[in-house]
């Protein structure tokens, strides 16, 4: 039934509907748990929407141009007068990573060698765990 649900919800006559399939189906298991937390006597245990299948679309995105970054980076200084969000604008352009990276401090002094020749930084994406140098050359 649950499969059934979300094939439904994924194939409509309009193509693919990924992200409006897989949300109902989050929420169609939350509140099955939350019911059957309320309710434990008449809710069968076995949740039908905790191994429903689901597909994802995976598109590559392109990559940011160095006048797309300066043009942000201006922004960030002259409207939004924050030098902390135009220097990690910077750091995720040059440094291939995501905002969150840098904010969260997965990016610390510790992670740069000046020394090299170039310099390198140290880039770790706390998602899949992979870790390289990264020489500082734009």
């Amino acid at each position: 039934m649950a499969d059934d649900a979300y094939g439904k919800l994924l194939n409509s006559p309009t193509g693919k509907h990924y992200r409006t399939a897989n949300l109902a189906c989050d929420i169609a298991r939350h509140a099955w748990n939350t019911v059957r937390r309320l309710y434990p006597d008449t809710m069968p245990a076995l949740n039908p929407f905790a191994g429903v299948t689901r597909e994802k679309l995976v598109k590559d995105k392109p990559a940011a141009t160095y006048t797309e970054m300066c043009d942000l980076v201006d922004a960030l200084l002259i409207h939004v007068d924050s030098m902390a969000l135009a220097v990690a604008a910077l750091i995720c352009w040059g440094w291939h990573q995501r905002p969150e990276n840098v904010l969260d401090g997965y990016i610390t002094w510790a992670d740069y060698r000046p020394a090299c020749r170039p310099s390198e930084v140290k880039v770790f994406h706390h998602k899949t765990g992979v870790e390289h140098w990264l020489p500082l050359v734009f």
